[in-house]
Parts: structure tokens; C-alpha cells; sequence
């Protein structure tokens, strides 16, 4: 097939996980003055998702040189990949994607590392002296995003508390992102996500590329798809490096 440039495009098949495509370069993720970091997982055939949602597909709904157009047709959960829970998640009558703010989504944000293990629980305790002054939203690192693009990601993963999902409601924060595929644990859905989306919270999870932030000031972005009646989207999430 040619492009109008003349030059040929090949359409090939991802070989391998696409944790494979989840981490920049290391040499690439240098921080400087105005980059912008891309934190999101790729969407692709053998990307990992919750064991109960929906598995992500796409096929060739049109084809360029057929059709004069290439089109996709995806299938895909609402908390497929890099996401964002919303109030509709836990409770019919909470704000969808579709009405919510959009100045939630965005903002000046920091980053603290909660390196956790396998199915620990973070406290309250680890929480207390966090102060950030000028800071909307608040991006949790435990180092689980290691794992992500594998089916180990979603196994006895580290978890919030009750106890310290409610502190950081009371610190503040608009938004509330992690590293993690749910801020509670594996056994299921539980009372972190009560106390943030009960409370007109919204959580980004599945960040990853968190490395790249360690240290830094930066604005986060991570708006959803306007999804009538949507308890959550795809993100594509990215931070600004000041």
C-alpha cells in the first residue's frame, strides 16, 4: 500500500505484551523543562483487564485500500487500561462522564512514592504528614506499575484503606491517581473507592511511566471520553513537566 508521501506502510502484529510498549526509554525519560510525559497503557489485543470486565478488540471496519479510509472498530470496557472511575461507578444516580466537570480532570499535581508489597494495605498512618500546598491532585507511585501490561497486575495487588482514602479526602484533592488497578484490593470492589466517589472524586488508575515524575512539579491531565451515562473511560493521561 502506498501513502501519499510515497512511502510504504506495513501494518503489522504486536508479538509480544503490551507492557512491552507501557515504559519510555530510560534515556528518553530524562526529565527537562517542558516535556510532557505520556503515562498511559497502549490499547492492544492481549492488553490485560479485570477478570470481570469486557476484553478490548478492535477489527478493520474499513480498509484504505478498499475504501479510500482506514477505520477501526473497537470494543472495549469503560475501565480498560489507563481509566478513571466516576460517582456513576458506584451509584446509579452519581455524575457520568458525559455531565462531570472537566476542570476536574486537570491541574497542578504531586507525586508521593508508597512503595508497597503484594496485597499490603496502606494506611493512614503513611499518609499523616503528607502536606502539598498548592497541589489539586494527588498521583500515588507504589511501584506496582512494574506489573502492568501482565496478568499479574490484577493479583494481590497493594490496596488504600478506608481509613487513608478518607484522609485524603480531607486534605483536599479534586482527583486522586495511582499506579494500581484499583485503589482497593483484589478481592473486590470496596470502601476507597466509596470514600472518593461517594464524595465527587474521581480516581485515574493504571498510571504508569510514574518514574519519570519522581522529584518533579508538574501539571496532570487525564480527561475521559464524554460517555453519556459513562461510570468511567480510557484515559489518555499525561503529566507537564514545569
Amino acid at each position: 500500500m502506498e501513502l501519499f508521501n510515497g512511502k510504504k506502510a506495513e501494518i503489522t502484529k504486536d508479538e509480544s505484551l503490551c507492557n512491552d510498549r507501557l515504559s519510555l526509554n530510560a534515556e528518553k525519560e530524562k526529565a527537562r523543562s517542558g516535556q510532557v510525559i505520556d503515562l498511559s497503557m497502549t490499547l492492544c489485543a492481549d492488553i490485560p483487564v479485570y477478570p470481570t470486565d469486557p476484553i478490548f478488540s478492535s477489527r478493520r471496519a474499513s480498509i484504505a485500500e478498499q475504501n479510500g479510509a482506514n477505520v477501526l472498530q473497537l470494543s472495549i470496557g469503560t475501565h480498560t487500561g489507563t481509566h478513571v472511575d466516576m460517582p456513576r461507578h458506584i451509584s446509579d444516580s452519581g455524575l457520568d462522564a458525559e455531565v462531570f466537570s472537566l476542570s476536574a480532570f486537570s491541574g497542578r499535581a504531586a507525586l508521593i512514592e508508597l512503595t508497597a508489597k503484594a496485597g499490603e494495605r496502606i494506611g493512614m498512618e503513611r499518609l499523616a504528614e503528607i502536606e502539598l500546598p498548592n497541589t489539586e491532585i494527588l498521583l500515588i507511585r507504589t511501584g506496582w506499575e512494574e506489573k502492568a501490561g501482565t496478568a499479574d497486575f490484577f493479583t494481590s495487588f497493594p490496596f488504600l484503606t478506608e481509613e487513608a482514602a478518607n484522609m485524603l479526602v480531607l486534605k483536599g484533592y479534586k482527583l486522586i491517581g495511582c499506579d494500581l488497578p484499583s485503589v482497593d484490593g483484589a478481592d473486590g470492589f470496596g470502601p476507597a473507592h466509596r470514600a472518593f466517589l461517594m464524595r465527587g472524586i474521581p480516581i485515574v488508575e493504571a498510571i504508569v511511566n510514574m518514574k519519570a515524575l519522581v522529584g518533579r512539579e508538574f501539571y496532570f491531565c487525564a480527561v475521559p471520553l464524554k460517555i453519556r451515562d459513562g461510570d468511567g473511560s480510557p484515559v489518555r493521561a499525561f503529566a507537564m513537566l514545569d
